[in-house]
Formats: C-alpha cells, sequence, structure tokens
C-alpha cells in the first residue's frame, strides 16, 4: 500500500499563511471602527463647555453687533445693483459685478483688525477667571490682572498679525460669496455662524 507524499513546505506555508490572514482581514473594520471613536473622543474633548461658553458669549455679545454695523454701512453705501429680469447667474458675472462685490468683500472682512485685538484682550480675561475660579478659596470675579495683561500682551506680540492675515486670506473669498449669493439678511448669519464654529474647533 503506497504512502502519499507529505505536502510540500510552499504549500504549508501558503496554507498558514491564508489562515493567519484571515482573522486579520476581518478584524480591520473593528479596528478602524476603534480608531474612529477615538478620534472622535478626542475631539469632543478639545470641546470642552468653559470654550464653547465662552465663543457663544462673544459672538453674541461683540462679534454679531459690530459685524452688524459694518454689514449696514456698506450695504447703506453700496446698496446691491438690481437683478437684470430673465438674465439668470451668467448675467450677473459681470468685471463690475465682480469688482463691486471684491470691494464690499474687503470692506466687510475690515472689521476683523477691530474684532481680534479686542478678542484677545476678552479670551485672555475669562481664561483668567476661570483660573481663578479653580484655585482654592479663588473667585471667578477676582482673577490675577497681572496675568491677564501679560497674556493679552504675548498674544498682540505674537499671534495678532498672523490672525490678521489668516482672516484676511478666510474672510474675503467667504464675503465674496456672502455678497454675490446670499441677500442682505442672511449675511451677518453666515459671518456669525462660520466665525463661532471655527473659533470653537481650531486651537486656542
Amino acid at each position: 500500500m503506497s504512502r502519499r507524499p507529505p505536502p510540500s513546505c510552499s504549500a504549508a506555508t501558503a496554507s498558514r499563511s491564508t489562515l493567519s490572514t484571515g482573522p486579520r482581514s476581518s478584524s480591520a473594520p473593528r479596528v478602524a471602527a476603534a480608531a474612529a471613536v477615538r478620534r472622535s473622543r478626542r475631539w469632543r474633548r478639545s470641546l470642552d463647555a468653559v470654550r464653547v461658553a465662552k465663543m457663544l458669549c462673544w459672538a453674541v455679545a461683540a462679534y454679531v453687533p459690530i459685524n452688524y454695523a459694518a454689514f449696514a454701512t456698506i450695504q447703506r453705501l453700496l446698496p446691491d445693483p438690481p437683478l437684470p429680469a430673465g438674465g439668470g447667474l451668467r448675467a450677473r458675472l459681470t468685471l463690475g459685478t465682480a469688482r463691486r462685490v471684491f470691494g464690499k468683500a474687503v470692506l466687510a472682512s475690515s472689521p476683523t483688525m477691530v474684532i481680534n485685538p479686542i478678542f484677545f484682550a476678552y479670551s485672555s480675561t475669562v481664561e483668567g477667571c476661570v483660573a481663578a475660579f479653580g484655585t482654592a478659596g479663588g473667585t471667578f470675579w477676582q482673577p490675577d490682572w497681572a496675568a491677564v495683561r501679560s497674556t493679552t500682551r504675548r498674544r498682540y506680540e505674537e499671534d495678532l498679525l498672523p490672525v490678521l492675515l489668516t482672516a484676511y486670506k478666510g474672510w474675503v473669498p467667504l464675503n465674496c460669496l456672502n455678497f454675490f449669493f446670499l441677500p442682505p439678511q442672511f449675511r451677518v448669519v453666515t459671518v456669525a455662524v462660520a466665525a463661532t464654529v471655527w473659533k470653537i474647533t481650531s486651537p486656542s
């Protein structure tokens, strides 16, 4: 009775590799899902309640009123031209309209030169109040004013110019779309929502 030869080494190796890669490939979706959950948890932890409350108070108390006054002034000085009858979007895409929209977008982005210095002082003050509230015996309304002034001065020296340049790079294109596509009553709301989301999700 003849005996069957043992399987070759290459066949055994292929069999072992097939068995070993099967569970690994089936666990890949679980590993990816777990990584996505960890990223989501880190993102949620970064959005602490103090930061969100600080930005919402800033938007309601300062950002929206300043931009509302700026947009109302621009609309009064440079009103939107009447829409061409039956022309549609193509009839609005003229060189004169593009120049007008770009000029209004630059003017609407100019309040950032006033808003950002005020925001730096506001943010440093709120952070100082929260730090004082977290210390033993400290109260929210008694921060270390010397530390607040030092933090504000450091932000003016290190962050103000880069923030202003970044703001112009972002707000001018957004306001071009804002003035071209949206009616006046939705423009300030669009800018306020975009600014609040950006400030909440961006690093301090």
